[in-house]
């Protein structure tokens, strides 16, 4: 039986309310997913928050919470806290505190994410209306920071667990980053009055510089 054919059976069984049927179906469905296109692939991950809403059906919330859980972290971890990418699972997760009247936890949860996007949003907006981006964009740079300031405070290099691929609106201020690549940071939580509230740095990379998670 090949993958699709799977992903069809499972679907159809959730479709028919078949819901037993159907966790079985996407339990057997994901080992096979993940091994074939990759954990953090889109249809591993669309398999997951599918299997979230049936367990939901099923009266196990809780589970149901920590697949989508799982979806957003690896989305998070793709795309940067506050992205396009990650906002669908933490939009579900939020109403899944909702429907088990759990407001507390599904405030904080639109309320973190939404905190991210906003200081995001503003930094990106400050490397755009700095006076020096223009001279570092004529030098193949995307970003304020000229290569001097790494030597402020001594030279900090960072090296990418992970890859990284920003999402459409943020691609040209964001570097792209694939496990293993070393990078200079410029700037981080801790660097005085370039302080950014949230999980972001500023570094260099192959001669450009931008934005990191």
């Amino acid at each position: 039986v090949s993958l699709a054919q799977r992903e069809l059976r499972a679907r159809l069984s959730a479709s028919l309310g078949h819901w037993e049927m159907a966790e079985e179906e996407y339990l057997q469905l994901l080992p096979l997913l993940e091994q074939a296109h990759g954990l953090a692939s889109v249809r591993a991950l669309e398999a997951w928050a599918q299997l979230a809403m049936v367990r939901l059906r099923l009266q196990r919330a809780e589970e149901a919470a920590g697949d989508l859980e799982h979806v957003r972290t690896v989305r998070r971890t793709l795309f940067g806290p506050g992205s396009d990418a990650e906002l669908g699972a933490t939009l579900a997760l939020a109403e899944l505190h909702a429907q088990r009247a759990e407001w507390a936890a599904a405030t904080d949860t639109l309320a973190g994410a939404l905190n991210e996007s906003r200081a995001l949003d503003e930094a990106d907006a400050q490397t755009a209306s700095k006076a020096g981006a223009r001279h570092a964009q004529r030098w193949g740079y995307n970003g304020p920071v000229a290569q001097g300031d790494a030597a402020d405070s001594g030279r900090m290099l960072a090296s990418a667990l992970h890859a990284y691929a920003p999402d459409g609106r943020r691609a040209s201020t964001h570097l792209a980053l694939v496990p293993g690549d070393t990078l200079e940071v410029l700037r981080h939580d801790k660097s005085g009055t370039e302080r950014l509230t949230g999980p972001w740095a500023f570094g260099r990379l192959r001669g450009q510089t931008g934005w990191f998670p």
